[in-house]
């Protein structure tokens, strides 16, 4: 590979106290990750409001994550343990196949789905308000078989792609994490165009949201607490997604352009680089878990619920088998309807 580094210009490696370290922490993050996950994944069920199209848009991302934690979450694990036990005699498995392994469905997987998956979530509300302001079906289907089937195979194959365009340098990073042994202008500028083509689209698309919710309520000289509340949360939502996407991805980022620059970029930003990566997948179930729709269609779960257990209750103490009652869900309409049912 013409672009790939000879073995002496490899980056310096971590030391053996700088991995344990970043191996402890990693572990640690990833298993807050993988408990904050499991809870949207099960809430799915039973939660209608992840039912909403909009929610969609976080299957890719959802994909994207669950392999990043499983491909890393057992061995950075192991390694922490094992550093702990047999101290610098200890063997790191982050090498060879399992390495390989590690790096197509860890980081490669992790960057193609999860930042396709935030962008579709920022289009999923967007189309909601555009159609909500055009007098459209504000609930129709909006992410399609066909855009959903599409954010499935074009991430894979992308992240085929970004596998085999430098497979040659496909190994362990400075005695950290499994990707490149080192950035070159190949696999730098295959993140880079991607990543930034997938955060300009989302900044366009909660722009131009607010921008038409805005330009709506004051269109119609509202003051109404329901409008403001509803451009309240858009910016919110859209500033908690900005904020995680520029402040997980683009360390990594300034990392690869330090090091194709020349520049020897220290161990101690790569070892923060690493875990913010690490760090985006448990504030992207936070994200989720703490949204107004989310949180109101918990409350309504678990009103339900209680409702249900009373019912039962009474039951059993008149001695009779009659059923309670269910409710009935009344939709609603109109723009700030729309988008608050989404945020």
């Amino acid at each position: 590979m013409v672009f790939a580094r000879e073995l002496s210009d490899l980056p310096v490696s971590a030391n053996f106290e700088q991995s344990q370290i970043y191996y402890w922490v990693s572990a640690v993050l990833l298993w807050i990750a993988i408990s904050l996950t499991s809870v949207a994944i099960y809430e799915w069920r039973h939660n209608k409001a992840y039912q909403r199209d909009m929610f969609k848009g976080f299957i890719p991302m959802f994909m994207g994550n669950v392999g990043f934690i499983i491909a890393y979450l057992p061995f950075h694990t192991y390694n922490a343990f094992n550093a702990a036990i047999n101290g610098e005699n200890a063997t790191f498995y982050e090498e060879g196949p399992v390495c390989a392994i590690q790096a197509f469905w860890g980081p490669m997987l992790f960057m193609m789905y999860s930042w396709v998956g935030m962008t579709l979530v920022a289009y999923s509300l967007h189309e909601a308000v555009r159609r909500a302001m055009s007098g459209q079906n504000a609930t129709g289907t909006i992410m399609t078989k066909k855009i959903l089937w599409g954010s499935f195979l074009i991430p894979f194959g992308l992240t085929i792609i970004y596998f085999f365009v430098d497979q040659d340098d496909v190994g362990p990073y400075r005695n950290l994490y499994c990707m490149w042994n080192s950035w070159n202008l190949i696999n730098a500028l295959y993140g880079i165009v991607y990543w930034t083509c997938c955060g300009l689209l989302m900044c366009w698309f909660y722009y131009h949201t607010y921008l038409m919710l805005h330009g709506h309520f004051k269109t119609m000289r509202t003051s109404a607490t329901n409008g403001k509340e509803t451009i309240r949360n858009t910016i919110i939502l859209s500033a908690k997604f900005v904020t995680v996407f520029f402040f997980c991805g683009l360390p990594l980022l300034i990392e690869a352009c330090w090091s194709i620059a020349g520049g020897d970029v220290p161990i101690v930003f790569s070892m923060i680089s690493g875990w913010l990566i690490k760090l985006k997948c448990s504030l992207d179930a936070l994200i989720i878990l703490t949204m107004p729709a989310i949180k109101k269609g918990r409350e309504e779960v678990r009103k339900m619920t209680l409702t249900a257990k009373n019912e039962r209750k009474n039951t059993l103490s008149r001695g009779t088998g009659g059923t309670g009652g269910t409710g009935t869900v009344v939709p609603t309409s109109g723009v700030a309807e729309s988008a608050n049912s989404t945020v």
